[in-house]
């Protein structure tokens, strides 16, 4: 698993450390992520190449705090930017709606292999850090080290100096107003399928470089 600074810094801070214990520890050796990576990485990327559709994992809180509203942002923020992106007709494909992991039946609120499973299949992931929520935050660690950070938008309600200080480094959509919200998600969305099929090309053509090699 390509761990990078922030990821470890958000695995392995204290502060995190007593959260992983109760979300990851119980499944113990089982529920590894770099086994995971090892193990589906290959399937994961060529479920992506020949999907028909984008796929999005949607990390954020599952409830609601003061004016922060959970469903509203997931339907009217973070669908409405899939949305918006597809009318836009600026990808190769269209995006799926939005997965929340919540919305998946018979699935707890700890980090699953699933979970990461799905982190790692789905094309691009979304991270809600409103509230500096900790299991947002594992699966956000866990992106970082699953997926290019291309393919990673975070956004939040608040200020990002409130962010562990790793995390501020990063590009994170401010968004006070969900209706000015819709447009950054989406051009996010646009830049992020752009990036994934670039990606895609470098590898296809790695592919047909060596076997181009191979047939000389």
């Amino acid at each position: 698993m390509r761990l990078n600074r922030t990821s470890i810094a958000l695995l392995q801070t204290s502060r995190y450390v007593e959260y992983l214990d109760s979300t990851i520890g119980t499944a113990g050796d089982n529920m590894n992520p770099d086994r995971i990576y090892q193990q589906h990485r290959d399937d994961a990327f060529a479920k992506q190449v020949t999907s028909k559709t984008y796929s999005t994992f949607v990390a954020m809180p599952f409830g609601d705090r003061f004016s922060y509203r959970s469903s509203e942002i997931f339907t009217n923020v973070i669908c409405a930017a899939a949305e918006d992106a597809n009318k836009s007709g600026r990808t190769k494909r269209k995006f799926a709606t939005p997965h929340r992991v919540d919305k998946s039946p018979g699935i707890a609120f700890n980090i699953t292999e699933e979970i990461v499973v799905s982190i790692l299949e789905m094309h691009f992931v979304v991270a809600d850090l409103t509230w500096a929520n900790h299991g947002v935050l594992v699966e956000m660690g866990l992106a970082l080290g699953l997926k290019p950070n291309s393919r990673i938008i975070a956004l939040m309600q608040g200020s990002p100096s409130d962010l562990h200080f790793d995390l501020k480094h990063n590009n994170v959509i401010q968004y006070d107003n969900p209706e000015k919200a819709i447009e950054l998600v989406s051009n996010a969305l646009i830049a992020a399928a752009e990036a994934f099929e670039a990606e895609r090309d470098h590898h296809v053509d790695s592919i047909k470089r060596r076997l181009s090699y191979d047939a000389i």
